[in-house]
């Protein structure tokens, strides 16, 4: 009796890691969930690093592609590696995690369409894809109709398949909406404003996981991480909007340059809750617009073009004597920052 206690004491403590044991944690760049140049501002990598510490583990980060950590994990790799959606196949040869992050996939289309200003015809569209990814549902019906038609471009990555897009190589993008805004931001910030969600497209959400490997190594940890993260939970450090919270991101807002214009040499603003009352402002201000005049959205007339340039839009004056001031300036006086 004393042997086999003594002999499954041993083997327990060989398969589960020691307390404050560093595990190492394949992973790479997942924009905005997963970043190597700033892990504590990529909530996913946060997370992971939250629930192993708080089982007791010690996390080292390994950054290297996607496919290299899920196959050294698969070989039995004492490791864990993140973040990876459900799959048959993948369920042959690794264990998953109970899920932590949930997503939407959607499609994605760049202005003006191929079409014009309308949308491309799903049943026509070329279809990009990063070819790591796994889909369901709708979204997968629409890519494997691609595929078997000759209409799937498939990427290595976010910020190539976002590139093909962008080059008018494909129609539409199946992404989830954070993720193509962070890879605008980090790899095309000067386009940030020609990709837009495809308004009543085929969507689906899906849920990511961490994986061990397939062996009792590996199951001990996932134990270990799932009850972490439960505990996590239980206790309100991990709330439903601790990602969503994390991801909010305000819209990028138009900062423009006050100009002096011919025939008005002085750029003059009204005060927001005083109209009747104008205050002077250098030329080379710099101002945040709050909000456009509605002029812009009319149709252009050779009668309105003086109506646009001298009705006015709201702005906050961010430099100068006036710093902070909400005023009315005159279109004329603005011109967009670089």
């Amino acid at each position: 009796m004393i042997r086999f206690l003594t002999t499954a004491a041993l083997l327990l403590f060989c398969c589960i890691p020691a307390h404050g044991e560093p595990v190492r944690v394949y992973t790479d760049t997942f924009r905005p969930f997963v970043s190597a140049e700033d892990q504590r501002a990529a909530p996913a990598s946060e997370l992971v690093d939250m629930i192993l510490r708080n089982a007791g583990l010690e996390p080292g980060f390994t950054y290297k592609n996607f496919a290299y950590g899920l196959y050294r994990v698969g070989e039995g790799d004492e490791a864990l590696s993140f973040p990876w959606r459900r799959s048959a196949e993948r369920e042959e040869r690794v264990i998953f995690s109970e899920p932590f992050l949930t997503l939407e996939h959607s499609l994605h289309r760049k202005l003006p369409s191929s079409a014009g200003s309308g949308s491309p015809q799903l049943s026509q569209a070329r279809i990009g894809m990063v070819g790591s990814y796994v889909f369901s549902g709708d979204v997968a019906q629409l890519v494997e109709a691609a595929r078997r038609e000759d209409r799937l471009v498939v990427s290595a990555s976010e910020t190539e398949a976002l590139a093909a897009l962008l080059a008018g190589e494909t129609d539409l993008l199946a992404l989830p909406a954070p993720v193509v805004t962070a890879t605008l931001e980090a790899s095309f910030p000067n386009q940030t404003g020609l990709v837009r969600e495809l308004e009543d497209g085929p969507t689906e959400s899906f849920s990511l996981h961490a994986v061990a490997p397939k062996n009792a190594w590996g199951e001990d940890l996932i134990a270990r991480f799932n009850e972490s993260y439960r505990e996590l939970r239980t206790a309100g450090v991990i709330t439903d909007d601790f990602l969503t919270g994390r991801l909010a991101r305000p819209a990028k807002p138009d900062v423009a340059v006050l100009v002096s214009s011919e025939g008005f040499p002085v750029v003059k603003g009204a005060l927001k809750d005083n109209p009747d009352r104008e205050l002077a402002l250098p030329a080379g201000t710099r101002v945040l617009v709050r909000e456009w005049s509605a002029d812009y959205a009319e149709p252009l007339r050779s009668q309105s073009l003086y109506r646009i340039m001298t009705s006015s839009s709201l702005v906050i004056v961010l430099n100068g004597p006036h710093v902070g001031r909400e005023l009315y300036i005159q279109n004329m006086h603005l011109t967009l920052a670089e």
